[in-house]
């Protein structure tokens, strides 16, 4: 999932601290443009990911939004193609 947070940002360092934190954060990013953080994560599953948002995001102070997107298909990651093949050979 993806999940980006607009945020108080004369706290912005403090809450992406907090959200790097978590184990099934991977990835933290301060941006600019509509969004203040992106932040990749792996849950294992739907009701993980739903925990992190409605638990875990709600007692971080600062927080005023967050989107969260699923992704349904990778097509690059960390600098690697990621051919359809190979996906179903995995399975």
């Amino acid at each position: 999932a993806l999940v980006t947070f607009k945020i108080d940002t004369k706290g912005s360092d403090q809450v992406a601290a907090k959200i790097a934190g978590f184990p099934h954060i991977e990835d933290v990013f301060l941006v600019t443009g509509d969004t203040d953080i992106i932040a990749k994560a792996r849950f294992p599953s739907y009701a993980a990911l739903k925990k992190f948002i409605v638990d875990d995001v709600a007692d971080i102070d600062g927080i005023k939004e967050t989107k969260t997107f699923m992704v349904v298909t990778t097509f690059k990651e960390r600098g690697k193609v990621r051919a359809e093949e190979d996906e179903e050979e995995k399975k």
